[in-house]
């Protein structure tokens, strides 16, 4: 059984295996390497999980995390109007049934619940064509290309900003 919810303390353990199986195969996705993400301890990750200024969703096939998002919102008061959706993955196993589409539109439905949240934003890799599909789908837009905005190896990945206006 599929179910979407945000995590709890409880999950830090499954969010940060997670987390390092999607560092590990999307390299070009992730600003973070995988031996970055293994020096983050669970305490540091329950921390995340449970901080004032954001939140992460999951969705669990059974017992098992399969895919994650994470929406953070800045602490300051002039920048407090915007919120970031970073950390979008979905385990291949269940890539193409609308997971990652389903996890931003509960991120966005809870947004347009706050009458103080303007604007969603987010990046996304150039060359990836199904990120940009489900951003794009779901009334994100476009607003400038970031060149060499992450270096994996020898490879440089532009990646394109975009924004959904709430408001």
């Amino acid at each position: 059984m599929i179910v979407l919810r945000k995590l709890v303390a409880d999950d830090a353990p499954a969010y940060w295996a997670l987390r390092l199986e999607s560092v590990e195969r999307e390299p070009r996705a992730f600003g973070q390497t995988p031996e970055e993400q293994r020096l983050v301890t669970l305490d540091e990750t329950t921390a995340q999980i449970c901080g004032p200024e954001g939140f992460l969703l999951g969705v669990f096939d059974a017992d098992t995390l399969v895919a994650h998002v994470r929406f953070a919102r800045p602490a300051r008061s002039k920048e407090r109007h915007k919120g970031y959706i970073h950390g979008v993955y979905v385990t291949a196993s269940h890539r193409g049934q609308g997971l990652a589409r389903k996890l931003i539109a509960a991120v966005i439905a809870e947004m347009r619940e706050d009458p103080t949240m303007e604007q969603l934003l987010l990046a996304v890799a150039i060359g990836n064509l199904p990120a940009r599909a489900t951003y794009t789908g779901l009334g994100f837009v476009g607003f400038g290309i970031e060149p060499r905005a992450l270096r994996a190896g020898d490879e440089y990945i532009d990646e394109e900003h975009m924004i959904l206006r709430l408001r």
